[in-house]
């Protein structure tokens, strides 16, 4: 009776080990929507019968990994997400904070004299007299 129960023990273990393995990972499509958004997305899935889950942090939408990209372009063509946030079209709009436009802001403050007499001090040394 006991070897009966460690073996059965032993398969449900196997079973449950497998089942775990045999399920995708699973990864953020969207997060942060609004719930009429969440729900026409939830609903476009459902239509192309693609396996989701709904996160309670955040209303999270997860997807098996490797649907994520061709789903995201399918929604994409349904117009979906309609409120999508920015994305990398940002870096387009604003440039580096090192590029021409935002030079001059920048300039007065290397421009400075008590900057430079700061820099002589701590390079040269011979502000203080301390020659070499």
């Amino acid at each position: 009776m006991l070897l009966a129960a460690a073996g059965a023990g032993v398969l449900l273990a196997v079973a449950l080990v497998a089942f775990g393995l045999s399920r995708a990972p699973m990864g953020l499509l969207y997060a942060g929507l609004d719930d009429a958004e969440a729900g026409r997305i939830l609903t476009q899935l459902q239509s192309m019968k693609v396996p989701y889950q709904v996160s309670g942090t955040g209303g999270a939408i997860l997807l098996p990994q490797d649907q994520i990209a061709r789903t995201r372009m399918l929604l994409a063509q349904q117009g979906l997400p309609s409120a999508g946030g920015a994305g990398y079209e940002l870096f387009d709009e604003q440039g580096a904070p090192t590029n021409s436009s935002a030079r001059p802001r920048f300039s007065p403050c290397w421009s400075s004299s008590a900057l430079k007499e700061a820099m002589d001090h701590l390079v040269l040394g011979t502000k203080i007299g301390v020659d070499t």
